[in-house]
């Protein structure tokens, strides 16, 4: 969550724009980077680095990343 709040930042593009471009709510989005949710689904992920213009491990933490696997793997 926190990597979405800088990276977001440094590209300065609102909540509300980041929400909009993803097809969420901006209480999604903040719910995101206060880290209140604990397993983003990987769409979503992806969705937030194409946003954002970033890779999807820019995205993630390496504790972030084992989440995502798992979730990618049990998903398939």
């Amino acid at each position: 969550g926190e990597n979405i709040r800088n990276i977001r930042k440094e590209k300065k593009i609102t909540q509300q724009e980041l929400a909009y471009k993803i097809g969420k709510s901006k209480s999604t989005i903040e719910k995101y980077e206060a880290g209140k949710v604990e397993n983003i689904p990987y769409s979503t992920i992806k969705d937030i680095a194409i946003a954002l213009d970033v890779s999807t491990d820019d995205i993630c933490t390496p504790i972030g990343t084992a989440k995502l696997l798992k979730n990618a793997v049990s998903n398939l």
